[in-house]
């Protein structure tokens, strides 16, 4: 059986409690990747949007040129400069986008018809051809 005086394993604990609480509290001091967030920065041209964010110092991730946007990492400070730039129309937020599916996620969603109710007009005849 192991023994342990009173006196030292509360200083143990007390330093594994301060050591834990000094860890936990570094991601949260530390400037990094958590002040930025992804954004799709739209604006009248792709060049217009890819000055914008260099002259802010932020990082473009993705080229979405078919409607003059990018996606880029951008700080608050960032964000607020790049949206009253002249040639910006429109700062949206990036996210994961995901397909409709049954609820394991293996199937399609397969019964929007009767959710917009287009079933009710199939037996009419509307099905969708030549709209």
């Amino acid at each position: 059986m192991l023994t342990t005086k009173p006196k030292t394993m509360k200083k143990a604990i007390a330093a594994a409690a301060i050591t834990l609480g000094i860890t936990a509290s570094v991601p949260l001091l530390s400037p990094g990747p958590r002040d930025v967030r992804p954004l799709i920065v739209q604006g009248e041209s792709i060049e217009a949007v890819t000055r914008a964010i260099a002259a802010v110092g932020g990082e473009i991730t993705h080229d979405l040129h078919i409607i003059n946007a990018v996606g880029a990492n951008l700080s608050q400070e960032q964000f607020r400069a790049v949206q009253d730039m002249p040639g910006i129309r429109r700062v949206h937020g990036d996210g994961t986008v995901k397909t409709a599916s049954i609820e394991d996620g293996t199937l399609p969603y397969l019964d929007f018809p009767s959710l917009v109710q287009a079933d009710d007009l199939h037996p009419m005849g509307v099905d969708g051809r030549d709209v």
